[in-house]
C-alpha cells in the first residue's frame, strides 16, 4: 500500500488527467488517494474465491448497524458475502425513512440509487465510520463486503449534486454529463443510445470525463479501504466498452470509452487489493443490446436476469424439467466483430432481483415457499454465485413492502432452514461436477447431484413424490441436513428410495449414523394398515403408491413380518446383501419392484395427456369394468409432470383386461376415454362440449399428438388478428424467450386476417410479447401494447391489448366495437358497454376532495390506477411509486378517488387577505343587526319605544305602554324568525359558494407543475388527464344509465338538479423535467417506432419514471356550471324544520345540497318555530385544522334605521338576484336536509337576508376547504 501526502496527491493527480487525455490509462501515476485516510490492511481470508464459491445476502436496505448486528446469523447461515444498498451520499432532501412511502417526504428506498455525491455515508444506511464498523465485523466471520455502485447517473435534482463532484468534473454542472444528456429517453436497440442517453429519466455521467473518473475512483479505493471486497455496479450496460462506438457529439473521440479499464487500473495502481482478488459484477440485463460476454470479458461477472425469470415459472408452473433450467440463457458476443465467450461460471444468479421484486411485482408471481423452492436450484448448481434478495421484513403479496421501513432487516426467510442447508451444500461440494436428473422422468422434481458426493432434490408440485431413482450418490442411508427434517433416504446399489414431501427441498450429503435397512412390501391382500414386527418392535409402514408400503429399520440383518387386518406375512431374513422387496402372497425376497410385480402377475400401463388445460395438479382417476378403482377414489392420483406440457400415469392391476380413464383438474374433465387399444395412449383436448367436458383425441405418439393441436413441448404458438390492417404482423418478445432485435420476426399468414408464430418457450409470466406491422425503411411503425403469452388458454390476440382463447371469442369480442385496435388508437366510443365491477369508495379524511373521471377505454376493463408526478427539481409522489393509487370504479366507466387537498388549485394566500377584510366588514355590519339579547326590563322598554316611534307623541302613557307590549311581542317574533333564517341562509350560502370554489376549479382544478397518468398497471396509460378530473360527482342517471321512472317532486320544493359541468378539452402542454419517480413501464413500449421505447429488461434504481407525457391539444372552454334554477321558477321561501346546525366548509366531499331559497312574491308572515339558540358558522381557513365549531346566542334588533335604508334598496337588490339565480346549479350529496314548506314570509326576513347577500358580495365571500 502506497501512501501520499496531499501536496504530491494533487500534483500526481493532475499527471493523472493528462495521462487520461492522451489516452494512457493510468501509466504508472498513484493518482488515487483513499481520501486521505490510512487504509493499510492486514491480509484478509475473503476473496474472490470465497465469495464466488459461497452464496451473497442482499441486504435491501438494510442500514450499516442492522448488517453488523445480524452478522453472526449471516455466517451462520451460510452466506460468504452480503451486498449492501449504494452507500454513496444521495438524495436526502426528504427525511422519511419508508421504503415505499405514499409522498416522497414519507421516503422512497430508490433515492440512494439517485446518487448526489461520490462520498462513503448517506442518511439512509449511515456514515463513513459505521460502514467501516460493519467491514470490520465482517471480517472477524470470514464474510466478504459487496457495494453497490451506480456511476452511470446522478440524481435529476440538479440543485442537490456536490459542488465537489461539479468542480471534478470542470466549470459547470453540465460537464459532468454527456453532451446534451441531462433528460431525456434512450432507444433500447440502439448500442450507442444505450452508453451515451439517458436511462430512466436520471441524467447521464460522462463517465468518460477524466476530472470524473478521478474523483468516482478515489471513491472506490476509500471503499476497499473500509474494507469493501467487491462491487455490483449497478447499470452497467450503459457505460460504453472500449469497443463501441461514441455518440456523434464525440465525433473524433472513438478511443475515449475508457472508464472501466482505468478503473481496473486505479484500484490495481493504488487500491488496498488488486482488482483480480475483488468480487466484481455488472448488472447487465439481458436485451438486444447488452454485450453481456463482452462485460463478463472486462470486469469478471455479470448477472443472469433471464435465467432469473426463467426459475420463477419453474417453480410457479411446477415444472423444473432438465430441459428447460440446464441452460442459463447467455450467449456469446460478437457485435463488434471480437468474440467474447459467454461463461456461465462468471454470472451472479438469483431468483429474484430487487427490481424484479418492485417493478416487475414478482411477489405476485411466487411466495416464500416458491423462493426458497427456487433458491436451492441455483445454489446447489456448480456454476455462477447465487444471491438471495432480502425481501422486506412482513412482505406479502398483497403487503409487498410489509413493515415499509429502511434500515431494519428483511424477512427471515434469508436464514429459512432449507436456505441455510443448501448454502452449506453449495461450499461443501466445491469442485464436484454437477448432473441434473428429473427422477422418473417426473418433471416437477429435480435433483442436482454433485459428484458422488450429495444431491439436493427439489419436489415443486403439489403432491408427495416417491423417490425410487437411479442416483450417483454412494450407497448408504443418508439423512436430510434441512434442520428439523429427520427423514431418512437409502442408496442401494445405485438406486435411492424414499419419500419427498410436497413443494420441499431435501439436502442429502451426510450418512445417518448407525445401520438401517429400508424394506418395501406389497399389500397384496388389501390390508386397511401395514406394520412390521422386527427387532420385538412394531414399526409403522408408510403407504406408497400401487400397494406399496415403506418402513425402515434400524438395523443391518434380522427376521421381519407384516402384519394388518389379523392376518400376517411370511418371515423374512433381512441382510446387508439380500433382496428388500416382499409381498403377502410369497416368502421370497426381490431385488426390484419390477420384479415382484411381474412374479404377481401385476400390468404396468402408461397413459399420457397434453395438459392444454394447464390443470394443477392434473389428476388420472382409472377403473376395471366390475368397478375397481385403479388409482384410488375421485378425483384419483395426482399425474406425473412430464416434458412440455405433457403428464403422464402409470396404471397397474393384476391381469391385462382393457380399463377406462379420466383425466380432470380444478375447472373440469375429460370425457371418460376407454383403453382398449395401448398403441394410441397419448390423449389431447380437441374441444369443450356444452356439459363443459373436453373431449379428446387418442394419438399414438406425442409428435403426432403436437402437430395435430399445434403445441409442442416447451413451444407456444401465438396468434394475431390484423384487426387495424397492416397487411403483415411481426412479433417481438422479451423475457424467457428473444425472437430477434425490433421488429422482432415475421409471422405466418393463416388467412382471414389471421397471423401466427412459434415461439420457443413455454407459457410464462416472463414471456413478454409485442406484436407489431414489421414496419422496414420509412414505412410508419404500428404495434400493440405491451402483453404476456403466460397461458396456454389465452393466445389467441387481438387488437391493442385483449387475448382470447378461441378464434371465435376474439372475433365476437371486436364485433362489440369496444376493443382499441392497435396501440395509440382512441377509445372507441360504439359498441356495447364492458361490464366492470363497482367498487367502494374510500372515507375522505379532512384533508382530501374527491375528484371523478370517465374512462372508457378497455384497457381499464380490469383495474384503473392514478400516478401523479411534479414538475422541478422536488418530484412528489402523491400516490407512491408507479401505478399509484387504485380508482374506484362507481359506475358507467366514471371512476372516484380521494385526492389531497394541497394538489388542488387555489389562490391561497390572496384568499386568506381577502377573508379576513370580509370577517371583519361583516362583523361591523352585523353589529349594527345583531346584538346580543338583554333579558333586562328596562332595555326592552327601551326597544319597544324605538320599534313604535309614531308622529303621535302626545299618546296617552297607557296607550304607549300597550303599543311597546305589541312591539315587543313581535320583535320577538322576528329576532326567532330572522336568526333561524339567517342560520340557515349561512348553510346555503357557503353550500352555494363551494360549487362556486369547484367552478373555478373546473379550469384548472390541480396546481401547476402536477401531471396526472390514468393506467392499468399492465402497459397501457393516458397521459396528462389533469383536465379530465371533475369535482362534481356524475348522476344516478349518468353512472347507471337505465330508464328509470321519473320521481315525483312537490312543485313547493323541486328536488336539485345536476349541474351542467362542462370540463375543459385543453390541458397545458407541460415540458417536464422528467420526474425522479419510479418507472412503471418495465417492458418495451414502443408507440409508433421502429424500436422499443423502454427496455426489455427489468428498471432498476428506483429510475421508475411514467412514460412521457404527450402533448394535448383541443379547444380549451371556460364556460363553467350554470347558476341554480328551480323547475318551477318559483318564489316561494324554505326553511329548516330543525334548529340549524354549523356548516364546516369542506371540499373534502361533494358539496351540500341544501334546501332552496326562493323569494316570495307575497308578504305573508312565518311562524317561528326554531329556538333562539344558533350555531354560528364555522368558516376554516387554510392554516386552521379540525376546529371545534363555535356556539354562540344571538337575538336581533329590529334597527328602524336599518330597515329605511334597506327598503330603499331592496328593489335593486332582488333583481339583481333573481338575474344571477335564472340557471340552476346544486352540487349534490349523499344527505340532503329536509326543507319544511312555509306558507308565508315576513319582509323583515327579506330585508335581513337581503343585506347580508349585499354585504357579502361587497366583501367578496370566500369559502376555504377544510384541512
Amino acid at each position: 500500500m502506497k501512501k501520499m501526502k496531499k501536496a504530491t496527491k494533487k500534483v500526481v493527480a493532475l499527471g493523472m488527467t493528462f495521462a487520461m487525455l492522451a489516452g494512457v490509462p493510468g501509466g504508472s501515476l498513484k493518482a488515487f488517494a483513499a481520501n486521505g485516510q490510512n487504509s493499510n490492511q492486514t491480509a484478509s481470508a475473503v476473496s474472490r474465491s470465497s465469495i464466488h464459491d459461497g452464496a451473497i445476502l442482499h441486504a435491501f436496505s438494510w442500514n450499516f448497524n442492522t448488517i453488523k448486528e445480524k452478522m453472526p446469523e449471516i455466517a451462520a447461515a451460510g452466506y460468504t458475502a452480503v451486498q449492501t444498498s449504494p452507500i454513496n451520499e444521495c438524495l436526502s432532501i426528504y427525511p422519511g425513512l419508508k421504503l415505499n412511502g405514499t409522498t416522497n417526504e414519507e421516503g422512497k428506498w430508490y433515492f440512494h440509487y439517485q446518487p448526489t455525491d461520490w462520498v462513503i455515508g448517506n442518511y439512509q444506511l449511515g456514515s463513513r465510520d459505521e460502514f467501516k464498523a460493519m467491514c470490520d465485523e465482517a471480517e472477524k466471520y470470514g464474510v466478504g463486503v459487496i457495494v453497490d455502485i451506480d456511476p452511470n447517473h446522478t440524481t435529476p435534482t440538479f440543485d442537490q449534486v456536490s459542488q465537489n463532484l461539479i468542480d471534478a468534473a470542470g466549470d459547470k454542472l453540465e460537464d459532468l454529463y454527456h453532451i446534451g444528456k441531462m433528460s431525456g429517453d434512450m432507444n433500447y436497440s440502439d448500442r450507442v443510445s444505450v452508453t451515451y442517453d439517458v436511462m430512466g429519466g436520471l441524467p447521464d455521467v460522462d463517465t468518460e470525463n477524466p476530472g470524473f473518473q478521478q474523483y468516482f475512483y478515489e471513491f472506490l479505493n476509500d471503499c476497499i479501504a473500509c474494507g469493501a471486497d467487491g462491487f455490483r455496479i449497478d447499470t452497467a450496460k450503459h457505460i460504453a466498452l472500449p469497443d463501441d462506438g461514441v455518440a456523434k457529439e464525440y465525433e473524433g473521440q472513438e478511443d475515449r470509452n475508457n472508464f472501466y479499464p482505468n478503473m481496473k487500473t486505479a484500484i490495481d495502481e493504488y487500491g488496498s487489493k488488486d482488482y483480480a482478488d475483488l468480487f466484481v459484477y455488472g448488472e447487465v440485463l439481458d436485451g438486444d443490446a447488452s454485450r453481456l460476454a463482452a462485460y463478463q470479458d472486462m470486469l469478471g461477472g455479470t448477472c443472469a436476469s433471464n435465467y432469473g425469470g426463467t426459475i420463477r415459472n419453474a417453480v410457479d408452473s411446477q415444472n423444473v424439467s432438465v430441459k428447460s433450467l440446464s441452460g442459463y440463457k447467455i450467449s456469446d458476443d460478437t457485435s463488434t466483430g471480437n468474440v467474447y465467450k459467454a461463461d456461465s461460471n462468471k454470472l451472479v444468479t438469483w431468483v429474484e432481483s430487487h427490481d424484479n421484486y418492485i417493478n416487475d411485482k414478482s411477489y405476485n408471481e411466487i411466495d416464500d415457499t416458491e423462493v426458497i423452492l427456487g433458491w436451492a436450484i441455483i445454489t446447489a448448481r456448480a456454476d455462477g454465485t447465487p444471491l438471495f434478495f432480502s425481501r422486506p421484513d412482513g412482505s406479502s403479496a398483497s403487503n409487498p413492502f410489509g413493515n415499509n421501513l429502511i434500515g431494519p432487516a428483511g424477512s427471515d426467510i434469508y436464514k429459512a432452514p432449507e436456505v441455510v442447508a443448501v448454502n452449506k451444500f453449495r461450499t461443501a461440494m466445491e469442485g464436484e461436477a454437477e448432473n441434473l436428473r428429473n427422477p422418473s422422468g417426473n418433471s416437477s422434481v429435480l435433483m442436482i447431484e454433485r459428484g458422488d458426493k450429495g444431491v439436493v432434490i427439489v419436489n415443486a408440485s403439489d403432491a408427495n413424490f416417491e423417490l425410487d431413482s437411479e442416483t450417483n450418490l454412494a450407497d448408504g442411508t443418508y439423512i436430510d441436513s434441512v434442520e428439523g427434517h429427520d427423514s431418512l433416504y437409502t442408496v442401494v446399489e445405485g438406486n435411492m428410495f424414499g419419500t419427498v414431501p410436497a413443494k420441499s427441498v431435501v439436502v442429502l450429503d451426510t450418512l445417518a449414523d448407525g445401520d438401517y435397512s429400508t424394506l418395501f412390501f406389497h399389500n397384496t391382500n388389501h390390508w386397511s394398515s401395514v406394520s412390521a414386527d422386527a427387532l420385538g418392535t412394531d414399526y409403522p409402514a408408510e403407504a406408497q403408491a400401487y400397494d406399496w408400503y415403506k418402513v425402515t429399520i434400524p438395523a443391518e440383518a434380522f427376521t421381519v413380518v407384516f402384519k394388518g387386518d389379523g392376518e400376517q406375512s411370511a418371515e423374512f431374513n433381512i441382510t446387508k446383501d439380500s433382496g428388500k422387496y416382499m409381498t403377502a402372497a410369497t416368502d421370497k425376497l426381490y431385488g426390484s419392484k419390477a420384479e415382484a410385480e411381474e412374479d404377481l402377475g401385476i400390468t404396468t400401463k402408461t397413459v399420457y395427456f397434453l395438459n392444454t388445460e394447464e390443470w394443477r395438479p392434473a389428476n388420472a382417476y382409472a377403473w376395471l369394468d366390475d368397478g375397481t378403482q385403479l388409482l384410488g377414489g375421485w378425483p384419483g392420483m395426482a399425474a406425473q409432470s412430464d416434458e412440455g406440457y405433457w403428464v403422464k400415469t402409470s396404471v397397474k392391476y393384476q391381469g391385462d383386461e382393457d380399463f377406462s380413464i379420466i383425466f380432470n383438474g380444478d375447472d373440469g374433465q375429460t370425457v371418460d376415454v376407454r383403453m382398449d387399444d395401448m398403441s394410441k395412449n397419448y390423449i389431447a383436448v380437441t374441444e369443450v362440449k356444452d356439459d363443459g367436458k373436453r373431449e379428446v383425441t387418442k394419438f399414438a405418439s406425442k409428435a403426432e399428438a403436437e402437430e395435430a393441436t399445434g403445441i409442442g413441448s416447451g413451444t407456444i404458438t401465438v396468434h394475431y388478428y390484423d384487426a387495424a390492417g397492416w397487411g403483415k404482423v411481426g412479433v417481438y418478445t422479451w423475457g424467457d424467450a428473444q425472437v430477434g432485435e425490433w421488429p422482432g420476426k415475421l409471422c405466418e399468414d393463416e388467412g382471414d386476417g389471421w397471423y401466427k408464430a412459434t415461439i420457443n418457450a413455454g407459457p410464462s409470466s416472463n414471456l413478454n410479447i409485442i406484436f407489431n406491422n414489421y414496419a422496414t425503411g420509412d414505412e410508419e411503425g404500428h404495434q400493440t401494447d405491451d402483453m404476456r403469452a403466460d397461458s396456454l388458454k389465452n393466445v389467441y390476440f387481438i387488437g391493442a391489448s385483449y387475448k382470447y382463447g378461441s378464434k371465435t371469442a376474439a372475433l365476437k369480442a371486436l364485433e362489440s366495437g369496444t376493443l382499441k385496435l392497435q396501440k395509440g388508437d382512441p377509445t372507441p366510443t360504439t359498441g356495447e358497454k364492458v361490464d366492470r365491477e363497482i367498487g367502494e369508495e374510500a372515507p375522505l379524511a379532512d384533508d382530501e376532495t374527491r375528484v371523478y373521471i370517465k374512462l372508457d377505454d378497455e384497457g381499464y376493463a380490469k383495474g384503473a390506477n392514478l400516478y401523479c408526478w411534479t414538475e422541478g427539481d422536488k418530484n412528489v409522489e402523491y400516490f407512491g411509486g408507479w401505478p399509484g393509487k387504485a380508482m374506484t370504479h362507481i359506475g358507467n366507466n366514471w371512476y372516484s378517488i380521494n385526492v389531497k387537498n394541497e394538489m388542488l388549485f387555489s389562490e391561497e394566500k390572496d384568499l386568506e387577505e381577502e377573508l379576513l377584510e370580509s370577517e371583519d366588514l361583516e362583523e361591523e355590519e352585523l353589529e349594527e343587526a345583531l346584538t346580543e339579547e338583554d333579558t333586562d326590563e328596562e332595555s326592552t322598554d327601551v326597544e319597544s319605544e324605538d320599534a313604535d316611534v309614531t308622529d303621535e307623541e302626545t299618546a296617552e302613557t297607557e296607550t304607549e305602554t300597550e303599543d311597546a307590549a305589541e312591539a315587543e311581542e313581535d320583535s320577538e317574533s322576528l329576532v326567532e324568525e330572522i336568526t333561524d333564517t339567517l342560520a340557515s341562509f349561512f348553510n346555503v350560502l357557503v353550500s352555494a359558494f363551494s360549487p362556486l370554489e369547484a367552478q373555478a376549479a373546473d379550469y384548472q382544478l390541480f396546481k401547476d407543475g402536477i401531471h396526472l397518468i390514468t393506467n392499468n398497471n399492465d402497459g397501457f396509460q393516458e397521459d396528462d388527464v389533469q383536465v379530465r378530473f371533475t369535482t362534481v360527482r356524475p348522476s344516478e342517471s349518468e353512472l347507471n344509465p337505465v330508464k328509470e321512472e321519473p320521481v315525483e317532486v312537490e312543485p313547493e320544493t323541486p328536488a336539485p338538479s345536476e349541474p351542467a359541468t362542462e370540463v375543459p378539452t385543453e390541458p397545458e402542454t407541460p415540458a417536464p423535467e422528467t420526474p425522479a419517480a419510479a418507472e412503471p413501464v418495465v417492458t418495451p413500449s414502443e408507440p409508433v417506432a421502429t424500436t422499443p421505447a423502454t427496455s426489455p429488461e427489468s428498471n432498476n434504481n428506483g429510475s421508475q419514471t411514467p412514460a412521457q407525457p404527450a402533448a394535448s391539444t383541443g379547444n380549451s372552454s371556460n364556460a363553467g356550471a350554470s347558476a341554480p334554477q328551480s323547475a318551477s321558477q318559483s318564489t316561494s321561501v324554505t326553511t329548516a324544520t330543525s334548529a340549524p346546525t354549523t356548516v364546516a366548509i369542506a371540499d373534502t366531499q361533494t358539496p351540500t345540497a341544501a334546501p332552496e331559497i326562493t323569494v316570495a312574491s307575497q308578504p305573508t308572515k312565518t311562524a317561528a318555530a326554531t329556538p333562539k339558540k344558533t350555531k354560528s358558522v364555522a368558516v376554516k381557513s387554510e392554516s386552521t385544522n379540525d376546529e371545534n365549531v363555535s356556539e354562540s346566542e344571538e337575538t336581533v334588533e329590529a334597527d328602524s334605521k336599518l330597515e329605511d335604508e334597506v327598503e330603499d334598496t331592496a328593489e335593486e337588490v332582488v333583481d339583481e338576484t333573481t338575474t344571477a339565480d335564472e340557471a340552476e346549479e346544486t352540487i349534490e350529496e349523499e344527505a340532503v336536509p329536509q326543507a319544511a314548506v312555509e306558507s308565508g314570509f315576513n319582509p323583515a326576513i327579506l330585508i335581513a337576508i337581503i343585506l347580508v347577500v349585499a354585504a357579502a358580495g361587497a366583501a367578496g365571500v370566500v369559502v376555504y376547504r377544510k384541512k
